[in-house]
């Protein structure tokens, strides 16, 4: 299992927001999706109450985490495939499936791919405030 790290700049990051912002206007007047289905897996917000969920349709389901300065999350494992978009950065200090933890320097753009299974730990070591969309891929 891989977790891959990238980051976009420039027009790359305009069009990533543009997309975001886009689905996010398109969908505000519609009722959110409410699943009633009990084979469904558990979403994000089931276990971990500091995510807003931004939108969801049949294809998607994008959280928004805000951490302020020392505050930390868990999940324990994924239930689908995650892009992790970073839309204001910060330092953090990241945990994987439970190895060692990571102390890394995010900024506005950086995009993460996690598989479905993923635990994850997250805490912000910086000053400022970060704020993630994590996108399942349904």
């Amino acid at each position: 299992m891989s977790i891959n790290t990238c980051t976009a700049r420039g027009t790359a990051y305009r069009a990533v927001i543009t997309i975001i912002l886009l689905g996010l206007f398109a969908c505000a007047s519609e009722p959110q999706v409410q699943s009633t289905a009990t084979s469904e897996p558990a979403t994000l917000a089931d276990r971990l109450p500091p995510y807003d969920l931004a939108l969801e349709n049949d294809r998607v389901r994008i959280w928004r985490l805000a951490l302020e300065y020392s505050e930390s999350n868990v999940v324990d494992s994924l239930a689908l495939p995650t892009i992790r978009f970073t839309q204001a950065g910060g330092n953090l200090v990241e945990e994987f499936n439970g190895q060692s933890a990571i102390p890394k320097s995010v900024r506005a753009g950086d995009v993460q791919w996690l598989p479905a299974g993923t635990s994850v730990s997250i805490r912000n070591v910086g000053k400022t405030e970060v704020v993630i969309l994590d996108i399942e891929i349904k």
